[in-house]
């Protein structure tokens, strides 16, 4: 086995900085993720290993890894996972990565529904499946389904499904709520067959970037992959490398949500609840959206960081 002087302390001192160098927010957890990917090792199985001499062959697959990493992919593409909510989600460039502001999103739907049993939960846009998969796995009595627009997308929602739940949920192919509001579609049909009427919440978080910040991402290979921040830097705060068709929202950032908004009442049950994800710059107006659309008891909630994040209305 051959093997290199260099410990594992030294090679992610010289990665860390390299990382830096580049622009990364977080350059030592980035290093210290991909090194212990390249061992097989967990992050806690490192800080006991630093000093322990590397093979070659470790140190070139690390190389390898930081060097996507340089080049402005995300660490969780990189890894293939994503923790969100406590779970660790499958990931790669099919769908945009899991924020941690958007756990937030959860914790409000599971307080809506706390004395709720057995409620209809529908989660359009769900990309890698977080959001629904999260709540499935938080309440098992709850009836969840998952749209998406993107096959690709939901093809990584049913994976991390498959691992993660014990159980099958509905998983559909939809542009937002179109199919679920036509009367006629035979998918909800058999909803309304197995779960009763649809929905007691739908949550949503849909493409919010605004064109011009979809051009200025299109224009640059930004590193950091930390949340939407709202305004003209959210294009440099989000990796080039993300599925544009999971943040594109148009003009003003909320094509998306019109749409959302427009069919969602159609699908609702009594006193259910819709709750979607924006930029703190756009809850406002979509508050006003959902208050044109009919909804009641509207509210905004904001994030660990103080903006304005959720926002939601009952039916």
């Amino acid at each position: 086995m051959n093997t290199r002087k260099d410990e594992a302390a030294r090679v992610l001192r010289n990665a860390t900085r390299r990382i830096e160098q580049s622009g990364s927010d977080t350059p030592y957890l980035d290093a210290l993720l991909l090194l212990a990917s390249a061992m097989g090792l967990t992050r806690e199985q490192l800080y006991a290993r630093t000093r322990d001499p590397l093979e070659e062959t470790t140190v070139r697959c690390f190389e390898t890894l930081v060097g996507r990493r340089l080049r402005g992919e995300p660490i969780a593409y990189i890894l293939g996972r994503q923790e969100f909510y406590g779970l660790s989600f499958a990931v790669d460039r099919r769908v945009l990565v899991p924020r941690p502001e958007t756990e937030l999103l959860v914790d409000v739907a599971l307080r809506l529904l706390a004395n709720r049993p057995c409620a209809r939960v529908h989660d359009c846009c769900t990309g890698s499946g977080c959001i629904g998969i999260a709540l499935a796995h938080e309440r098992p009595d709850f009836f969840v389904s998952l749209s998406d627009i993107s096959p690709e997308a939901l093809e990584i929602a049913r994976k991390n499904a498959d691992r993660l739940l014990d159980r099958e949920i509905p998983i559909v192919e939809s542009n937002f709520l179109d199919r679920l509001a036509a009367g006629e579609a035979p998918w909800r049909r058999e909803l309304s067959e197995r779960y009763g009427r649809p929905f007691d919440l739908i949550t949503c978080n849909p493409p919010y970037l605004t064109t011009a910040e979809m051009q200025e991402l299109r224009g640059e290979q930004a590193l950091s992959c930390t949340p939407f921040p709202s305004g003209p830097a959210a294009a440099a705060r989000v990796p080039a490398t993300e599925p544009a068709l999971a943040l594109d929202g148009g003009r003003d950032g909320l094509d998306a949500v019109h749409r959302v908004i427009q069919t969602a009442l159609a699908t609702m049950s009594k006193n259910g609840y819709i709750l979607i994800e924006a930029a703190d710059a756009q809850a406002q107006r979509v508050e006003q959206l959902l208050q044109t659309a009919g909804f009641t008891e509207t509210f905004i909630e904001r994030d660990l960081s103080g903006l304005r994040r959720v926002i939601g209305g009952a039916a």
